[in-house]
């Protein structure tokens, strides 16, 4: 199916509106840990193409639509892409977001939930 650049660009617009804003909530394991509208912003500057974007867009709806208990699940059982991965972190609130986990020079970002907050994790 061929979709143009402008109407990819587009649909990259609208899914990013479906995004909360920040509500800088004290994170808790009861409750789910969702992706902010700010936070998608710097993450999708970290990828070129429209596919790419309206890929990672989709998980991260996906991602915020999961239940406390489903977000548990879904880390447990390890589900990788070969564009993006999203689980929690250890502590059980942060979001651990990896872009191209199967390549060499892969994106590791961690996540505050409910906030604006994206930190890129550097390997030494």
């Amino acid at each position: 199916m061929f979709t143009s650049y402008r109407s990819k660009h587009e649909l990259i617009r609208t899914q990013s509106a479906r995004f909360p804003s920040p509500q800088n909530s004290y994170p808790a394991r009861h409750k789910a840990s969702i992706i902010t509208k700010p936070q998608v912003a710097k993450i999708l500057r970290l990828l070129q193409s429209a596919d790419d974007k309206l890929r990672t867009l989709s998980e991260f709806i996906a991602w915020n639509e999961m239940t406390c208990e489903e977000q548990f699940m879904h880390t447990a059982q390890g589900y990788r892409d070969d564009l993006i991965e999203v689980s929690l972190g250890d502590n059980g609130c942060s979001i651990k977001v990896t872009l191209f986990p199967l390549e060499e020079h892969q994106i590791n970002l961690s996540i505050d939930p409910d906030t604006d907050i994206v930190i890129q994790e550097v390997a030494l």
